[in-house]
């Protein structure tokens, strides 16, 4: 797959404001799978999918990125890594070949997050966009990433930095009310990220402090 580079330009009454911030597309295709509450099903899913996928015949990489409280390779009958992805993260040295796990399953490499290094739960800006790097990076044809619970600033910034998205839920009020607040973060999130280029700053924080109600000039 051809790599593609676009860069920022000036805004100056432009229309078209895709090429506001600078990205590179990644190799795979990276599918998040998120939700606003623990407890409904996303490692089942996440792992589902991901050995679907190889049994489909492409290549597979399954990340857990439940930091501090990863069990993701329980779900796939793994025993307990002894390297993974907070190694990679407190180790700049490390690659994330260096840190993956073969599974039982052909085509299906693990990365694990539950390993005894628990330093890494809080990411700063850098080792995020580190590991976002990476993963951009990584030679394979799909990723999957398995994120923790609720609208931690890490845990959205890891699902909007995939093209693919699941927001998992299940029928019960608390997990739609949940999952409706993880939405509308990760929209705040992503518009966030524009609001100093299109001079957004007071109508977002308008609509985050009154809704839909925004006061008319």
């Amino acid at each position: 797959m051809k790599r593609r580079s676009v860069f920022v330009k000036p805004v100056s009454n432009v229309q078209d404001f895709t090429y506001l911030r600078g990205q590179i597309d990644p190799l795979a295709t990276i599918i998040a799978v998120g939700g606003g509450k623990g407890g409904i099903g996303k490692s089942f899913v996440s792992s589902s999918l991901a050995i679907f996928l190889s049994h489909m015949g492409f290549e597979t990489t399954l990340v857990d990125l439940d930091l501090g409280a990863a069990n993701l390779h329980t779900s796939l009958g793994v025993g307990l890594p002894t390297i993974g992805i907070n190694e990679f993260i407190d180790n700049k040295e490390l690659s994330l070949d260096d840190v993956t796990t073969k599974t039982p399953y052909p085509r299906l490499n693990l990365i694990a997050g539950s390993t005894e290094n628990y330093n890494v739960t809080n990411l700063n800006n850098e080792q995020k966009t580190r590991v976002m790097s990476a993963f951009y990076k990584l030679n394979t044809k799909f990723i999957i990433l398995d994120l923790s619970a609720g609208t931690h600033d890490s845990t959205i910034d890891f699902f909007l930095c995939a093209n693919r998205r699941l927001v998992v839920m299940t029928p019960e009020p608390s997990s739609i009310e949940n999952a409706y607040r993880f939405m509308k973060a990760s929209f705040y999130r992503r518009l966030r990220r524009f609001e100093f280029q299109l001079h957004l700053e007071e109508l977002i924080e308008g609509v985050m402090k009154h809704g839909s109600n925004i006061p008319s000039k």
